[in-house]
């Protein structure tokens, strides 16, 4: 009986942890893209204004390929456990 509370007090854990590293995943996305589409903005109705190389139509794409590839990896890591 113990045994099998410790197992479900071990799978709500694991389950708790991989949520929250979820949520944080998506919060830092969701902040960059918001970050982009204010810059992306000031500079469309102020083109004198320089952009800030980390918020360039390039550097942007790079790291959604970059945060794609991070997705696609983790999802094989869980496919093979």
């Amino acid at each position: 009986m113990e045994a099998a509370v410790l197992m479900l007090k071990m799978v709500y854990q694991i389950m708790i942890k991989n949520y929250i590293n979820n949520l944080k995943f998506t919060w830092i996305i969701a902040f960059y893209m918001l970050l982009c589409f204010c810059f992306l903005l000031v500079h469309g109705a102020a083109p004198f204004i320089p952009m800030p190389q980390l918020f360039t139509v390039g550097n942007i794409t790079h790291k959604m390929k970059k945060w794609d590839n991070y997705l696609k990896v983790t999802k094989l890591k869980k496919e093979k456990c």
